[in-house]
């Protein structure tokens, strides 16, 4: 039976949006986790009022199970914690070529 880890996360400098890196990263974590760690499900937690960050999970095919209350960090201190919505995948994203390493740099 597989596990399941944390949700995927990611942020990505101003200067570097819009290059699809975010999505290609989800994608390929996606992937090792089934194909490698033998993943039952990937989940992607994202703050709704992202509107960028709530396309990924989209176009990747992950499907929307609903909103968390008072999930994330405040975005300052002493702040209100914020809502997020969670998406899920229970298939691989299959398009996307990769290499897996270990934390020695051997691939596995």
């Amino acid at each position: 039976m597989g596990v399941t880890p944390p949700p995927i996360g990611y942020f990505i400098r101003a200067d570097a949006i819009r290059r699809g890196l975010a999505t290609e990263v989800a994608a390929v974590l996606t992937r090792v986790g089934f194909e490698k760690c033998g993943l039952v499900r990937v989940d992607i937690q994202v703050d709704p009022a992202n509107e960028r960050s709530l396309r990924i999970p989209r176009k990747l095919g992950f499907v929307e199970e609903g909103r968390l209350r008072r999930r994330l960090d405040p975005h300052e201190e002493g702040g209100p914690r914020r809502d997020s919505v969670m998406f899920t995948m229970r298939s691989p994203c299959m398009q996307y070529r990769y290499r897996a390493y270990d934390p020695l740099g051997a691939e596995v």
